[in-house]
C-alpha cells in the first residue's frame, strides 16, 4: 500500500498491523511479551492503538514501535482496541538499516524513567 508519508497518520486494522513485518532490530519479542504481558501491557489502555511504522517510497515495510501488542493481540494475551483499530504514525526512510536506526530512537533504553529519575 503506498501512501504519502509526510507526516502521515493512517488507520490500519489490528489484523493488518500484525501482518506488518517486525523491524530488523527488534528485540526478541516472544521474550519480550512474557514480562511485558505482566507489567506495562497487563491490561489495554487508550495509548495502545498508537504504534509506528517505516515507510520506503511510501510503502510500509516494517514496524517501528508496537511489536509486543501485535505479538499479544495476534495470540489473545490482550485485549485488542475495542475500535479493531490502530492509528500509525508513518516515517520515510531511505533503506531498512535507517528503519532499525528510527527502531533505535523509539527503543532507546535513555527514554526510560530510571530510578534516579523517580527519586
Amino acid at each position: 500500500m503506498a501512501v504519502n508519508t509526510k507526516g502521515t497518520r493512517i488507520k490500519m486494522s489490528v489484523d493488518r498491523w500484525i501482518a506488518v513485518p517486525d523491524n530488523p532490530s527488534q528485540r526478541d519479542t516472544a521474550k519480550h511479551a512474557e514480562r511485558a504481558a505482566k507489567s506495562h501491557l497487563k491490561h489495554a489502555a487508550v495509548t495502545h492503538d498508537k504504534v509506528v511504522a517505516a515507510t520506503i517510497d511510501g510503502e510500509i515495510v516494517c514496524k517501528v514501535d508496537g511489536h509486543t501488542r501485535a505479538y499479544l493481540w495476534n495470540n489473545g494475551s490482550l485485549d485488542r482496541p475495542r475500535s479493531g483499530f490502530v492509528y500509525v504514525d508513518l516515517y520515510e526512510v531511505e533503506d531498512k538499516c535507517e528503519a532499525a536506526d528510527l527502531y533505535r530512537k523509539f527503543d532507546s533504553p535513555h527514554a526510560v524513567e530510571t530510578t534516579t529519575d523517580k527519586l
